[in-house]
């Protein structure tokens, strides 16, 4: 009876380690997923620089009002890591450029509509694990 328990387990566990990802689906299709998940990505990180900018805490100056705000570059990258012969989860990464911008103006009005000054770069890399058919964080 054990080894028939045995036999089972051994079917189940090859099923399951059969129909991950990483064997079970080729490089294109999960860059493809990827793909699609960053361009989500970006459009959230875009809604959250339009959400900071409508939240300006600004600040008296001499010269009127200034505030700072986190933004993001539009451009990035989304790659798909070469997949380890022992690794069953394949994982995906995003590279985008994260930057502190100054407004400044004689009001807010002025200070939004000129072209802010970067006070900081810093270069992001998210990382994302495929699970159970979708791209996690």
């Amino acid at each position: 009876m054990r080894s028939a328990i045995a036999w089972v387990g051994v079917a189940v566990v090859s099923t399951v380690f059969s129909m991950t990802p990483a064997r079970g689906q080729d490089r294109a299709a999960l860059q493809g997923s990827l793909d699609v998940f960053c361009t989500k990505w970006m459009g959230f990180l875009e809604e959250r620089e339009r959400d900071n900018k409508a939240k300006i805490a600004w600040r008296q100056i001499s010269e009127g009002v200034e505030g700072d705000i986190i933004g993001y570059d539009k451009k990035y990258t989304c790659l798909l890591s070469e997949a380890r012969p022992d690794s069953k989860v394949p994982v995906g990464t995003i590279k985008y450029l994260e930057f502190k911008y100054r407004y400044k103006g004689s009001s807010s009005g002025e200070a939004i509509a000129s072209k802010p000054k970067i006070l900081e770069v810093i270069e992001v890399t998210e990382i994302f694990r495929y699970s159970k058919n979708e791209w996690v964080y």
